[in-house]
């Protein structure tokens, strides 16, 4: 309002790109926010896990016995009731380094590898609460995690 009036009393060419730029950069910073921040929903269903033909993907030594450590060192953790926020944020320090070197070593063929970055990739959405400084809200992080770890036997089969 002010920028009007301004101008009204003095035709100033400065007000009018002030109230152009006033009204222009909410609307901007409004449509990149929707843009840039895509939906948990729509992240979610991206992430979503697909069998082969109703079967369960063949795995390898090395996914299966990666994701069995992973699987037996979380759960491990969770029956830990003296951690601490430094013990919450070593875990997710070394849980980042683990899913990493599966996703990069796995040598499965195309399309189970594909699934199984899904599954990693749902891990690592949850990791940032892993690290919160709330230590009920990084312990309920750590049981998802698990969970979803877990999903890892209901579309990957060890056949060796």
């Amino acid at each position: 309002m002010k920028a009007i009036r301004y101008i009204k009393e003095n035709g100033n060419t400065i007000g009018i790109i002030i109230v152009i730029l006033a009204s222009v950069v909410p609307i901007y910073v409004a449509w990149y926010k929707n843009q840039s921040a895509p939906s948990q929903e729509l992240l979610a269903k991206s992430q979503e896990l697909k069998l082969n033909n109703g079967k369960r993907w063949e795995s390898n030594v090395y996914t299966e016995k990666a994701m069995a450590s992973i699987i037996r060192g979380i759960s491990g953790e969770i029956q830990n009731s003296d951690l601490k926020h430094k013990d919450f944020k070593e875990i997710k320090q070394l849980l980042t380094q683990l899913i990493e070197a599966v996703a990069k070593n796995n040598q499965l063929q195309e399309e189970p590898a594909i699934e199984l970055k899904k599954l990693l990739s749902r891990v690592s959405l949850e990791l940032p609460r892993l690290g919160s400084a709330d230590l009920k809200e990084a312990r309920s992080s750590m049981v998802e995690i698990e969970r979803i770890l877990k999903t890892y036997y209901d579309f990957f089969v060890f056949t060796q």
